[in-house]
């Protein structure tokens, strides 16, 4: 079963909502519903991208498989 990870983040007075959803080997990474970027994952290994929201700069974790929101 697929599962989907959610974050909410504040970013200049702005909520933002950003959504890890499982695709078996990978998450799509979507930021306010719209489509961001694929991230791969690996049980063996651990994976990290930038992830941009508004004028932050955030990061995607994925370790061991569980993807991970990194905020300042």
């Amino acid at each position: 079963m697929a599962r989907d990870f959610d974050w909410t983040i504040r970013v200049d007075g702005t909520r933002h909502e950003i959504l890890a959803r499982d695709r078996g080997n990978s998450f799509d990474i979507y930021v306010d519903d719209e489509f961001r970027f694929n991230v791969r994952s690996d049980i063996n290994l651990d994976i990290e991208e930038d992830l941009t929201v508004g004028s932050k700069r955030c990061r995607i974790a994925v370790y061991r498989g569980v993807p991970d929101l990194a905020v300042d």
